[in-house]
């Protein structure tokens, strides 16, 4: 890497949940989520293929995070939630420049 280069991490993005059901098929389970501007999402809650449903738990674990739930008890709360990803994965709201999101984290 040459002097003053620098590498741009990957711009945050935003998205509102406007759909979220739990679907079960041959004994598997998934949470399925369409977003306000077209796209969506699908993981994994049940399955036959443990190291599937230990990428779902934490997958949905950072959907919740993203989402600002602590917990969540049914799909239907996820709705109106607006969501932050970078690089296709779920991430915490970007901090605001006045450190209230660091402040409210403490």
């Amino acid at each position: 890497m040459s002097a003053g280069t620098y590498r741009v991490p990957p711009p945050v993005v935003t998205k509102k949940i406007v759909s979220a059901n739990v679907e079960t098929d041959d004994g598997e389970t998934w949470l399925s989520l369409a977003f306000e501007e077209g796209g969506g999402d699908v993981i994994a809650l049940k399955s036959a293929d443990r190291d599937m449903q230990a990428d779902g738990q934490r997958e949905l674990e950072q959907l919740c995070a993203s989402a600002g739930l602590n917990e969540l008890d049914d799909a239907s709360e996820l709705i109106g939630c607006h969501v932050h990803l970078r690089s296709g994965r779920y991430v915490l709201p970007p901090q605001n420049d006045d450190g209230a999101m660091e402040a409210a984290a403490a």
